[in-house]
């Protein structure tokens, strides 16, 4: 990686470009950009953010190397990371726990609740008794939640390799911090 190339800013996304994740092992295509909401989608499948959210997990323009090993081509088998990484992250085996760690980023972690959460700090959130998420909002949240869990389910069973390979590649990506 080019450690010279400019970060990114807000202001230089663009639809059909692909970003190289600030993990480094991702790449992420814009798809649409809605007003302050961008419409992405990577070898994991697809999502949407906030650009500032996007420009705080995708740091860079990818390069062509990086698209061509990296990018968003789900259905490849570069989609699966290597046996020496994927060991090297679940040394006693892929678990119960590392996969329910994937599906709650996939399904919640990495959606519209990043939204939520990308937001400046309030005094107002440290008051237990107030409440912190609307109506309308937590509806959004399940309604998404559940659409992309029912996707995932329905990965599971018409091409198990496939949702394998997603979520051991997602909890790679998104999960190294969490408890397992």
């Amino acid at each position: 990686m080019n450690e010279n190339r400019e970060k990114l800013r807000v202001g230089v996304l663009q639809e059909g470009k692909y970003y190289l994740h600030a993990g480094l092992l991702n790449v992420r295509h814009i798809d649409r950009i809605d007003g302050k909401n961008v419409y992405w989608t990577d070898r994991f499948g697809s999502g949407r953010c906030t650009k500032e959210t996007f420009i705080r997990n995708c740091i860079y323009e990818a390069t062509r190397i990086e698209i061509e090993e990296l990018g968003p081509n789900f259905a490849d088998e570069r989609s699966c990371f290597p046996e020496s990484l994927l060991q090297e992250r679940f040394p006693d085996g892929f678990t119960m726990r590392d996969e329910a760690n994937a599906l709650t980023a996939f399904a919640f972690r990495n959606g519209f609740l990043e939204d939520l959460h990308s937001g400046i700090h309030s005094d107002l959130l440290d008051q237990p008794s107030f409440s912190r998420i609307t109506d309308l909002e937590m509806k959004e949240l399940m309604i998404e939640a559940s659409r992309k869990l029912a996707a995932l389910l329905a990965m599971r069973e018409q091409d198990p390799e496939a949702y394998r390979r997603l979520i051991q590649g997602y909890n790679i990506l998104y999960c190294r911090a969490w408890e397992r």
